[in-house]
C-alpha cells in the first residue's frame, strides 16, 4: 500500500511518517509533499491508496485541481485542518474522506485513522475512467 502525506509543516510530516512506520501498518512505500503542486505530482505518479492531507495547504484558486486530482488517483483520503468549521467538514465530504483529524493531533487518532481507512470497502470513483461491468463503475 503507498501513503501520501500532503502537510505543509515538515515536522508534522516526519511525525506522521514516523507513527506509520512505528505502528507496523502494511504500508510499503510513504511519499510526502510540502505544496500543493508537489502533492498533484505524486498524485499523479504513484496513484496511492491513502492519502493524508491538510485541507488548509489548498487555496480556493487550487481547489478545482486539486479535487480533480484526488478523484482520479487517490482511493481512500484522510484530511486534516486547524479549522473546525462547516467549511472544511464540507469539503472533506465533498472529497468522501474517510476521516476528518482537527489539530492538534492526537497520536492515537492519527494511527486509527489509516488503519481504519485500510479495512474500508474501496469506494466508487466518481470521475475518469471505467471499463464496462466493472463494480467501480457508476454507469449501468
Amino acid at each position: 500500500m503507498k501513503l501520501v502525506i500532503a502537510e505543509r509543516d515538515d515536522k508534522e510530516r516526519e511525525a506522521i511518517r514516523w507513527l506509520v512506520s512505528a505502528y507496523s501498518l502494511p504500508i510499503e512505500r510513504v511519499y510526502t509533499a510540502a505544496t500543493v503542486e508537489e502533492m498533484m505530482a505524486v498524485l499523479e505518479r504513484e496513484a496511492p491508496e491513502l492519502l493524508y492531507v491538510e485541507l488548509d495547504m489548498i487555496p480556493y484558486e487550487r481547489w478545482p485541481q486539486a479535487t480533480a486530482h484526488v478523484r482520479l488517483f487517490c482511493q481512500r483520503v484522510i484530511a486534516a485542518t486547524a479549522e473546525a468549521t462547516f467549511a472544511r467538514a464540507k469539503q472533506a465530504i465533498d472529497w468522501q474522506c474517510v476521516d476528518l483529524l482537527v489539530k492538534p493531533l492526537e497520536p492515537a487518532k492519527t494511527i486509527t485513522a489509516p488503519y481504519f481507512a485500510m479495512f474500508l470497502p474501496r469506494p466508487p470513483r466518481m470521475y475518469g475512467s471505467c471499463r464496462r461491468n466493472s463494480p467501480l463503475c457508476l454507469k449501468k
